[in-house]
């Protein structure tokens, strides 16, 4: 049954690189880094939004949800985006530590990570648009591209992503 879930998982990770990939296309986000390693558990997608912020996109896959799920799912991005938030802000990477003159930065402060739950398998197509859990936001999957170029909440300067990806490729890598 263990691999089964393993399976499930890597297809969820997958699609979801998929369409992350034709966001970058359409120029909706800047790029994305996935498979990070680090002590806490792995992060499956940090994503650099042109007009969204930085991303922490956990990939689940689903044929049912319950309240207790959504609330596992929560509580598991919420972790990844912790994560996110650390590698971002270690010496490996630092793109968050930055004095306030640095080019991506906005008046001293940093970017917030923000936690999504993408869900594929079966209950995607049961998904509501906006369905929240403990200020997360779940996706369903084929809606991912959509929900990524209505985000607006936080401008991500080009040479900044640039630096953000370098150095987010570079920590994954070493």
């Amino acid at each position: 049954m263990r691999n089964a879930w393993n399976l499930r998982g890597a297809w969820g990770e997958d699609n979801t690189s998929d369409v992350l990939k034709t966001a970058k296309r359409r120029k909706l986000v800047w790029g994305f880094v996935q498979s990070i390693a680090t002590q806490g558990g792995d992060i499956d997608h940090i994503v650099i939004t042109g007009a969204g912020g930085v991303l922490a996109l956990d990939s689940k896959w689903r044929n049912e949800v319950t309240a207790n799920v959504l609330d596992v799912d929560a509580a598991s991005a919420l972790s990844e985006a912790r994560r996110a938030a650390s590698v971002l802000r270690s010496e490996h990477v630092g793109t968050l530590k930055r004095d306030t003159r640095a080019r991506h930065r906005d008046a001293g402060s940093s970017f917030a990570v923000t936690p999504v739950v993408v869900i594929w398998g079966a209950v995607r197509h049961e998904m509501p648009d906006g369905v929240q859990r403990n200020g997360v936001e779940f996706v369903a999957g084929e809606k991912l591209l959509t929900w990524l170029a209505e985000r607006s909440d936080q401008r991500v300067d080009k040479d900044a992503a640039a630096e953000m990806l370098t150095q987010l490729s570079s920590f994954r890598d070493r």
